[in-house]
């Protein structure tokens, strides 16, 4: 339990930090995939137009 009010708003405004920063690592590894992904993509369609497998 704490002991004050003003150890609980410390401790909700750092929960609240984490959450925010989970966020937006989040969305941005999921963004770097997504154009890492795209870049393999048309190197696989070059090489299939080529004629070239794989």
């Amino acid at each position: 339990a704490f002991t004050s009010w003003s150890d609980v708003r410390g401790s909700v405004i750092q929960l609240l930090v984490n959450i925010l920063v989970l966020i937006v690592v989040g969305a941005a590894t999921l963004k770097a995939q997504r154009a890492i992904w795209q870049r393999v993509g048309l190197r696989r369609d070059r090489r299939r137009r080529a004629g070239g497998e794989s």
